[in-house]
């Protein structure tokens, strides 16, 4: 079976994509781009767990995709590792089934045999506008299934019910190759073939929409801050997640160009009560971990300084 680029007409039509500009375009489906060597368009550590994930941005909305159709979004090999856990952005309460498998590379992301089932589930339903940042988060926990990442995997999440009313899975909108996120569409979708598909945002042909999954994968040296393998296209320091935290909480920042790099957390008393990263780091993000457990509640500052660029940000500890 043939992976396939949705055109715009059908999907504006058929998908209907909340809360997104509708598209117009009457050509017929053409073959997807030849897929590239998976690389990771995020990496970093997050806890004691290092995080696969190709979204940057908040999510845009969710596909009103038909009963049976599938949403896959596919993760590069982290040698060494373990896949520990799931997080998977949730359009409202309820549940979705949803699948492991390793990666394919002819005519479907998928592998057999499956390595592991489970249910993503939640209880809140997130308000208009949406939230930002994103809150209706599912964790899956997969530490039991003993998944080795030593291979690229995917993970697929079967839609059931009407669209409007069941539960659904996030999208947002990244640019760039290679093609990680796809939907099976079958002809009751008014698509010319069951198929994969990859759903473009406009005729940019590396524009596409990404689901709101992540990975989490457990390896020896996952406590260690792990980089970006594309660089960044500016500098940045963001919020610090979560927050508030107790203890911990992660701090990401950004440079496009090789930096000598200090990123430090003070007291209110302008007092440096933590160095997270001191010294030279190549272009990339980054993540580092702060471990709140040795100070006070209370709110601290953490400031970023690469290269002749500066942000400062404030983080509150609960206890």
């Amino acid at each position: 079976m043939t992976r396939q680029r949705l055109p715009h007409a059908l999907f504006g039509a058929v998908l209907s994509l909340v809360l997104c500009v509708g598209l117009a375009n009457s050509q017929s489906p053409a073959p997807v781009v030849v897929e590239s060597a998976l690389r990771p368009s995020i990496v970093l550590s997050v806890a004691d767990d290092i995080e696969l994930r190709w979204d940057f941005n908040e999510p845009v909305g969710f596909m009103a995709l038909h009963d049976g159709d599938s949403a896959c979004v596919t993760f590069p090999a982290v040698p060494g590792g373990r896949l520990d856990s799931l997080r998977i952005g949730l359009r409202r309460a309820g549940s979705i089934s949803g699948f492991v498998w390793r990666h394919g590379s002819s005519g479907s992301p998928l592998r057999p045999p499956m390595l592991a089932q489970f249910l993503a589930s939640s209880s809140n339903n997130p308000s208009l506008p949406y939230p930002v940042p994103w809150t209706n988060w599912a964790v899956v926990d997969l530490r039991g299934s003993s998944i080795s990442t030593d291979t690229a995997f995917s993970v697929s999440i079967v839609n059931s019910g009407d669209p409007q009313l069941a539960q659904r899975v996030m999208v947002t909108i990244v640019t760039g190759s290679p093609v990680h996120s796809y939907t099976y569409l079958q002809k009751s979708d008014s698509v010319t073939a069951n198929g994969w598909y990859v759903l473009p945002v406009s005729t940019s042909p590396d524009t596409t929409y990404a689901y709101l999954v992540r990975a989490y994968v457990a390896t020896p040296t996952s406590a260690d801050p792990i980089h970006l393998v594309a660089s960044p296209a500016q500098f940045g320091l963001e919020q610090n997640y979560p927050n508030p935290f107790n203890p911990e909480t992660v701090v990401s920042g950004r440079w496009p160009v090789a930096s000598d790099v200090r990123l430090a957390v003070y007291d209110l008393l302008g007092r440096e009560v933590a160095v997270l990263a001191d010294g030279r780091y190549p272009a990339g993000k980054y993540s580092f971990r702060f471990d709140g457990s040795r100070y006070a509640s209370g709110v601290y500052i953490y400031r970023l300084t690469a290269g002749s660029y500066t942000d400062v940000r404030t983080m509150t500890l609960l206890k």
